[in-house]
């Protein structure tokens, strides 16, 4: 009994929970629910397959197409700063939120349920894997992480898009929280600034 007990504190303080033979732990959120509230509403303002009412959702954060065909996420960011240079200070300090929520990528884990039309696919899964193995989606979204302003009236984040093996694009979103939701303000594909 006495070697049990110390096994047994270490699970509790684990935090782990056994559900008759099976062990189970819940996942932290990685995504708040203001930047679920963001992705949400990028996602529902670029519907691409209306007509099936489904879409894939890449179940972690990428910037990686937007990287321009190099290998650095400081390729990237050198291209927003550049950008960013000509806009107003309130806009560059969301760029600057947006280069640090990004540095690295994260699995994404939500506050909440996703709505009913939107299915996680597995990160590492190419396009043509991802639409044989969940039915009814044409392609494949990636998100990057919501960079949101002091003030929380501002977001930006970047939507990557992938129908096929080569075909593929991305845009960057500026959203405005109107008092109740985020709406999207502006969006422009990657190159095509000013945004503000």
């Amino acid at each position: 009994m006495k070697t049990l007990l110390p096994f047994a504190v270490a699970i509790v303080a684990l935090g782990v929970t056994f559900s008759g033979s099976a062990c189970s732990r819940q996942e932290v959120p990685t995504v708040t629910s203001a930047e679920q509230d963001v992705m949400e509403a990028v996602l529902a303002d670029n519907e691409e397959s209306p007509t099936l009412g489904k879409r894939g959702l890449y179940n972690k954060s990428s910037t990686r197409l937007f990287w321009g065909g190099r290998d650095e996420y400081s390729s990237l960011v050198e291209d927003l700063r550049k950008e960013a240079s000509y806009e107003k200070p309130a806009f560059q300090e969301l760029v600057e939120n947006y280069v640090r929520a990004n540095a690295t990528d994260i699995k994404l884990v939500f506050a909440r349920k996703l709505p009913d039309n939107t299915l996680l696919v597995p990160d590492g899964n190419n396009v043509e894997a991802a639409k044989d193995r969940f039915a009814g989606i044409e392609g494949v979204y990636q998100i990057s992480r919501v960079a949101i302003d002091a003030q929380r009236t501002t977001a930006l984040v970047s939507l990557a898009y992938y129908r096929g093996l080569n075909a593929a694009y991305g845009r960057f979103y500026i959203l405005k929280f109107d008092g109740k939701k985020w709406v999207v303000d502006k969006s422009k594909r990657f190159g095509s600034f000013p945004m503000t």
